[in-house]
């Protein structure tokens, strides 16, 4: 069992004003308040979100109304150049975070409407939200200061990505079972992960890393922490098999080519661990560490020049930062930048050349350490090798291109967590292996033998440019022994009728049916089967494995 110490600790602000509007200040200091509790017992695990207090308001409606301060999705593009870079359709980030937010995807969005974002929500097969076993209940409790991260970590995976897709997965509470989480992720196929918490490293690092985080092609986006240097390191982000992302202070310049500085906020954590071995990838960076040293790489953190965040249960639009910010914001930009290919913790090393060298700020009062806790030219602690410049620091954009027209756009395709991302309409989620296709779940529309209608469909946004086929496992099961079609299967895509299947279909087999969707790319479709059965001698339509894949 791995065992955990978290102190709590109290970071001095270095810079003077909050930000109302990113880059402007007032004259008194703000006041910053860790979302989660820092002061956890042992074998438990503290969030990185820091939020900036606001004045009281009621009424969740009046809150929502509020005009959000901090930095927005396009502010952010244009600090890391992620706006023009291929969409990240297809692709899936998996946020891993403790406790139930009970608001997620309803906050989500209200994040995602005020941008101008593309609605990602459970009904479109966009967002889905597990337990930590990987099913839909029951839920954890819910914990207001988690669900803060949570806001947080959903808001700036939509804004670095908004055509990615989301899971969610909540651990029971911050102990291990966010081990177990991330394992689930695993175990889902996840290449996308984002981490916003920590402990303190210690020699149970290495058996963690081999049950939960050793796969290759997962790009694990985790923060380092807001301790300082005075507050160590913190795992899972100094595993050797994760990006450790440290945080920077964004501000918006007047003058040159980028239009933003940066310089190295003084809460991101960063150290030397010796619980686990120098990287290999690490060989080529002065770090003045034996073993692991983190940061790997960064993005904006500071509070006080944070981002909008929308989380109704606390204090509605606010702005919150630490390096609970910055991970999913590279998490989705490492998905754009299709990063999960080979080794994508390796892959910062080799690109050095693609990242805004920070050089300026420290995050230690007195720094003794020197490269470990200043910033400056090349590799240091706090902010590691920099911040991205576009997605060529995460990937190499000629080959993102190319290769998002992979995969499969539907999740849940063989109904095996219920319900999620479907729209169902009197048919029935079946469990009974025997029946199903593959697993242990089905679809069964119809089957009652007197008139009625089901209806199963989901929403899906097609990829402009790429090719997109459906394909679905159908098994017809009739009484009706007639050569006559009394009950139908309709599938229809935006209203279309593309197929029919009817009673003279009936077998003992499922049988593969193939529609060509490359007439609707480029838009949202609505992919829907109606079933429709008589007054008498039933018809049973059972359908599974769904799936459009992409290709060129």
């Amino acid at each position: 069992m791995r065992r955990r110490w978290w102190a709590l600790v109290v970071i001095g602000m270095l810079l003077p004003a909050v930000q109302v509007v990113p880059g402007s200040a007032t004259a008194s200091a703000p006041v910053i308040s860790a979302a989660c509790d820092q002061n956890v017992k042992p074998g438990y695990y503290a969030c990185f979100a820091e939020r900036v207090v606001q004045p009281n308001r009621s009424g969740t409606a009046s809150r929502a109304a509020v005009a959000p301060s901090g930095y927005s999705p396009s502010q952010l593009a244009s600090a890391y150049g992620f706006g023009s870079a291929p969409s990240g359709a297809g692709r899936r980030i998996y946020v891993i975070g403790a406790f139930d937010d009970r608001n997620a995807a309803s906050d989500l969005a209200i994040y995602r409407s005020q941008f101008g974002l593309p609605a990602c929500t459970v009904g479109n097969g966009c967002f889905q939200k597990l337990n930590q076993h990987g099913a839909t209940s029951p839920m954890p409790i819910f914990d207001q200061g988690w669900a803060v991260e949570t806001s947080l970590d959903l808001d700036m995976v939509s804004a670095a990505c908004p055509a990615c897709s989301i899971t969610l997965i909540e651990a029971n509470d911050p102990s291990n079972n966010l081990l177990l989480a991330t394992g689930e992720a695993k175990r889902f196929g996840a290449q996308y992960v984002s981490m916003s918490w920590g402990g303190p490293d210690d020699q149970y690092d290495a058996p963690s890393d081999a049950a939960y985080l050793s796969r290759t092609g997962v790009f694990y986006s985790v923060a380092t922490g807001d301790g300082g240097f005075t507050g160590g390191v913190s795992y899972p982000s100094t595993s050797p098999y994760v990006v450790a992302v440290g945080g920077t202070s964004l501000t918006p310049t007047p003058s040159g080519s980028r239009a933003w500085s940066e310089s190295a906020w003084s809460g991101a954590s960063s150290g030397c661990t010796s619980n686990e071995a120098k990287p290999g990838y690490q060989a080529s960076a002065s770090t003045s560490c034996g073993g692991r040293a983190v940061a790997d790489i960064s993005a904006d953190a500071d509070p006080t020049t944070g981002v909008a965040v929308y989380d109704s249960s606390d204090q509605g639009w606010e702005v919150v930062g630490g390096t609970s910010a910055a991970a999913p914001l590279v998490a989705g930009i490492a998905a754009r930048a299709d990063a999960a290919i080979g080794a994508p913790s390796a892959y910062p090393y080799a690109h050095t050349g693609e990242y805004n060298d920070v050089t300026t700020g420290s995050n230690a009062a007195l720094c003794l350490s020197g490269v470990l806790c200043n910033a400056g030219p090349g590799w240091d602690g706090p902010t590691g090798l920099g911040t991205p410049r576009s997605i060529a620091a995460l990937g190499n954009p000629t080959t993102a291109e190319a290769s998002r027209c992979t995969g499969n756009l539907v999740n849940n395709s063989g109904f095996e967590l219920g319900t999620t991302g479907w729209s169902v309409a009197a048919a029935r989620i079946h469990t009974r292996h025997r029946l199903a296709h593959t697993g242990n779940r089905f679809a069964l529309l119809d089957g009652t033998g007197h008139t009625h209608v089901d209806r199963l469909a989901r929403a899906l946004v097609l990829p402009k440019g790429c090719v997109s086929t459906l394909t679905y496992f159908l098994r017809v099961s009739s009484a009706d022994r007639s050569r006559i079609a009394h009950d139908k299967l309709l599938l229809m895509v935006n209203g279309t009728v593309l197929s029919m299947r009817s009673n003279l279909a009936r077998g003992p087999r499922y049988f593969k049916v193939t529609i060509h969707l490359n007439r609707y790319a480029g838009r949202t479709v609505n992919i829907k089967w109606v079933g429709r059965e008589n007054a008498s001698l039933a018809t049973s339509f059972y359908l599974d494995d769904v799936r459009v894949t992409l290709s060129r």
